[in-house]
């Protein structure tokens, strides 16, 4: 009775290469599967995360630049200094997308705010004034809204604060 002879790179019980490779490949395969849902969504989460830091800046640009215009006193004369003020804070928020800002003056007597002050008021030299923006915030990823309260809407706000110049004399 002749002997099998075994090729010496087969041995009994083992794949060959070809076998390997396939199973190999097939294990990639799965932890590909495995690891791309959680991969894309850190990567959407790092991009939705992009977004409302840009969203939360901008918001604060937009109310120092309303503020910056403010204290200028610019429109005193004829009366347009509200609408520039808001005019300047909502040019800011424009780059926001979907609009949906709200942009709030207010002023107080003398340089310390008390109280609630006077809303809609840019006030007189030397007086506090408030420029606040407000823009509600909606996230793209819909699986991110779904995880959230109010329906994944984020409401950001700016505030800045300044002492009105004196372009005419100060009380």
């Amino acid at each position: 009775m002749p002997h099998k002879q075994v090729h010496p790179s087969v041995h009994p019980g083992t794949a060959t290469r070809a076998q390997r490779h396939r199973r190999s490949r097939g294990q990639g395969l799965v932890e590909m599967a495995l690891a791309l849902p959680l991969m894309l969504l850190l990567m959407l989460g790092i991009i939705e995360m992009g977004r409302l830091f840009f969203a939360w800046v901008t918001v604060q640009h937009a109310a120092r630049a309303g503020t910056r215009m403010a204290i200028t006193g610019q429109g005193e004369q004829d009366g347009t200094r509200l609408s520039l003020i808001t005019g300047k804070a909502q040019e800011v928020a424009d780059n926001l997308y979907g609009g949906g800002t709200t942009i709030t003056v207010r002023s107080w007597n003398g340089v310390v705010a008390v109280g609630a002050g006077q809303a809609g008021d840019p006030g007189d030299p030397c007086e506090l004034i408030e420029v606040e923006v407000r823009y509600t915030y909606h996230p793209i990823v819909t699986l991110i809204t779904d995880l959230m309260p109010n329906d994944g809407q984020i409401v950001l706000q700016g505030r800045d604060r300044k002492l009105n110049e004196p372009w005419i004399p100060c009380p």
